[in-house]
């Protein structure tokens, strides 16, 4: 089905095995794709596409690749994105948050009423860029690593802040 990913993340997927049909269609286009407001859902089939029910989707180009073994696919933030496996297949995928797509985050939990997670962001903590420190990881290391203390030295100086102002 015809979506967007939620929490406004980035997305891409590396296909390891198989084949996959993705259709993509400009994010700016959304009134043209029959899009069903506060959701990340649509109003068509994005594989049995029909212009004289859906009228409007003449408008809106759309664009079609074969993910192949060894191909890397990258969704931007708010893309609306379609995938039809042609095969069974093996892959490895992220949705993530960083300084392109931050704004649009902070605004989706807002939109789901999502306070206590907003209460809780502290753009001190925020990922602005490359850093200085960064160095080349393994997978392995990568998946290894220890990335909770930005949230708990977030939520420490959130408890800091509700403690000095009662």
């Amino acid at each position: 089905a015809l979506h967007v990913d939620s929490g406004a993340t980035n997305f891409w997927m590396y296909l390891m095995t198989g084949k996959k049909l993705w259709r993509f269609w400009d994010r700016e286009q959304l009134f043209n794709l029959y899009h069903k407001p506060f959701t990340a859902h649509f109003r068509f089939r994005s594989f049995d596409i029909d212009l004289s029910r859906n009228p409007l989707l003449a408008d809106a180009p759309m664009y079609e690749v074969v993910q192949e073994p060894g191909d890397l696919v990258f969704v931007p933030a708010n893309s609306p994105h379609a995938v039809h496996n042609l095969d069974d297949i093996t892959a490895l995928s992220m949705n993530y948050v960083d300084s392109t797509n931050l704004w649009l985050y902070l605004a989706d939990l807002v939109k789901d009423d999502s306070w206590e997670e907003i209460e809780m962001f502290d753009v001190d903590t925020a990922p602005f860029g490359l850093v200085k420190s960064q160095k080349d990881l393994s997978f392995g290391e990568f998946k290894s690593q220890r990335v909770t203390w930005e949230r708990r030295n977030a939520e420490y100086r959130a408890g800091e802040r509700f403690a000095k102002s009662e």
